[in-house]
């Protein structure tokens, strides 16, 4: 059998799924699961924008896991916001810091590039 026989079904499948939506589904967009998930749900109530930004790319990462290893570009990259000067990075340390501010993130850093690994309080 080939590659095509053998996953026919799930190709047509995908395609009219996009046919419908019109556009590729990017994973950042799948909103947060599971244990994370009633996280997230806390804490967008108490943090600004750009923590709420961060915290749905921190809990769709972890998914029902409570702590993730990243890198600050990679973790800028999901979150996809730049702030007003043009910077992802700082944007997305804003974000990290203002999680951190409010007990609902503990960020273990090392290394200029290294987010190292984020802990959420869940």
């Amino acid at each position: 059998m080939t590659f095509f026989e053998d996953y026919a079904y799930s190709i047509d499948t995908h395609i009219l799924k996009l046919r419908k939506r019109g556009f590729a589904l990017a994973a950042e967009t799948v909103p947060p699961t599971g244990q994370a998930g009633m996280w997230y749900a806390d804490v967008i109530q108490c943090v600004p924008r750009s923590g709420r930004d961060v915290a749905r790319q921190i809990a769709r990462l972890c998914g029902d896991d409570s702590q993730i290893t990243i890198p600050w570009r990679s973790l800028s990259d999901a979150v996809g916001v730049r702030d007003s000067i043009g910077r992802e990075i700082a944007y997305t340390q804003r974000g990290v810091e203002a999680l951190t501010k409010t007990s609902f993130l503990m960020a273990v850093l090392w290394g200029p590039s290294c987010a190292g690994i984020l802990r959420g309080c869940c």
